[in-house]
């Protein structure tokens, strides 16, 4: 009886974790602190959410363009499902969420309670928005 050659046992697969990005507006950042220091509770918390961090786009002036930039990588990146702010003061733009083309990507705070769509994923913003039939004509 000849002997049977084994496979090897392959890796199971595994499920990429959805990313979170930062933003923050240094212009808001309390005197005596460093973005670091800013920073390292958004990224903690994303953590603990279940995201991977994506980095933080940090605003030294530039509103607009840093705006636009955070919004060109949600909107590219269809693993992005979360900003996360260090607080009230750093919404970008005033912004809840950032409108990324079919998807909203909601704006949380780090110190934010747990949003109920991380336990639901059919609720989660970031999974795109249900086509609407309009009346022909209608915008």
């Amino acid at each position: 009886m000849r002997a049977r050659k084994q496979l090897p046992l392959r890796k199971p697969k595994t499920v990429p974790r959805p990313v979170a990005l930062g933003y923050l507006d240094t212009a808001k950042i309390p005197a005596g602190y460093t973005i670091g220091e800013v920073g390292l509770p958004m990224r903690v918390r994303a953590d603990e959410w279940g995201f991977d961090w994506g980095g933080t786009h940090v605003d030294m002036g530039t509103h607009r363009g840093t705006v636009a930039a955070l919004t060109r990588a949600a909107t590219i990146n269809p693993t992005i499902h979360l900003v996360v702010v260090p607080d009230e003061n750093h919404f970008p733009d005033g912004q809840h969420d950032i409108d990324a083309g079919s998807r909203r990507i909601p704006v949380l705070t780090a110190d934010s309670a747990t949003p109920p769509w991380l336990h639901d994923p059919e609720q989660d913003p970031a999974r795109g928005r249900p086509e609407t039939s309009r009346a022909p004509g209608q915008r």
